[in-house]
């Protein structure tokens, strides 16, 4: 609604600017000027103004401002000047005679002004210098417009990207501090203890280690292949103690892809989301591998039994995909077969 009646506002307040510099031009006195040729400038006006508003919208989806600037403001000072052009001389054309007859009506025919039957060329020049300007101030108060917005919208969505980041990081720090894995890392300690104190202190060690890791890195833009891959071999490790030999994890990343950047806790992700979905035990082996080119990480598992006890949401996945988002507008690859799940993620 708002910009609509700033379109008839200016439609009007354009149609009066041209009625009175034209007559005006032609030394006519303001008393001379006819209200009716004022409205009917007025309205012709507001009539103009929505065909411009209407064909501009249809040229920014020809030629949008972010793409072609330059392009489109020429190409819209040209539309409005011919549209603006052809109305406007269209209307005088047919209407100047009556408008001068009303405004000399008063004044002695001595005094009218020459050529009163039609619209003069000089007259008509001045009408398209004049249309003309007024195309090249509408042109460049729409980009101008545009550039505000952009700025404006930058900024909200700045705003708004930031704290998708943060809730985003939140919940990824969240999943890895989850009391589920803390209390079932102690069980397996409190086992291990009485079995085994070294591999109890080894598996202290890397529990203490995932942690450091998961709270000096969650809020890093991306980290190196390497390091994440070390956390992984180190979680698996671990897992271990609690499923014996029944997991494996095969390390088939080339050496030289290593120093690619890659997001924090994003083959944790998935590793835990394998070991999660899957029931591991003498029968049920898992195994989880590592495969890398120039482009993505591969991290692929075979399929098990799907455990009763869990229900898959999907969150970790979706997290994931959140963050790939963000991150330069990366994609993440799922492949859900029968026998096999792998996701595919971005490195750079």
């Amino acid at each position: 609604m708002r910009r609509q009646i700033t379109t008839v506002l200016l439609g009007m307040l354009t149609g009066l600017i041209i009625h009175l510099y034209l007559l005006l031009s032609e030394e006519f006195t303001l008393s001379e000027i006819s209200a009716t040729g004022i409205i009917g400038a007025m309205l012709i006006g507001v009539i103009i103004a929505f065909a411009v508003l209407f064909f501009s919208d249809r040229l920014n989806k020809i030629i949008k401002w972010e793409e072609n600037a330059g392009g489109r403001l020429l190409a819209g000072i040209l539309i409005s000047f011919a549209l603006a052009g052809v109305c406007y001389y269209t209307y005088y054309s047919l209407t100047w005679a009556h408008v001068v007859s009303i405004t000399v009506e008063t004044i002695p025919l001595e005094a009218a002004p020459m050529e009163t039957s039609e619209i003069s060329m000089i007259t008509t020049i001045k009408l398209m210098i004049l249309i003309f300007v007024l195309a090249l101030i509408y042109a460049i108060l729409s980009y101008a417009h545009y550039s505000y917005q952009s700025v404006a919208f930058a900024q909200v969505n700045g705003i708004q990207l930031k704290r998708e980041i943060i809730d985003i990081q939140m919940e990824t720090l969240k999943s890895q501090l989850r009391p589920h894995f803390l209390f079932n890392s102690l069980n397996t300690i409190s086992s291990l203890i009485h079995s085994d104190k070294d591999e109890a202190e080894l598996f202290i060690r890397r529990l203490a280690d995932t942690y450091n890791y998961t709270l000096e890195n969650y809020k890093k833009k991306s980290i190196t292949l390497k390091d994440e891959v070390a956390l992984v071999t180190s979680y698996v490790d671990m897992m271990r103690a609690r499923f014996g030999k029944n997991v494996t994890l095969h390390n088939n990343i080339p050496t030289e892809f290593l120093s690619r950047d890659i997001l924090p806790l994003s083959l944790q992700t998935l590793i835990e989301n394998a070991l999660k979905h899957n029931v591991i035990n003498d029968d049920q082996q898992l195994t989880i591998s590592l495969e890398a080119n120039e482009d993505i990480v591969r991290v692929e598992n075979n399929k098990t039994t799907a455990p009763s006890s869990v229900v898959s949401n999907n969150i970790g996945l979706a997290n994931l995909q959140k963050r790939y988002r963000l991150w330069d507008n990366q994609k993440v690859s799922i492949h859900d077969r029968e026998q096999s799940f792998a996701v595919s993620i971005p490195i750079s």
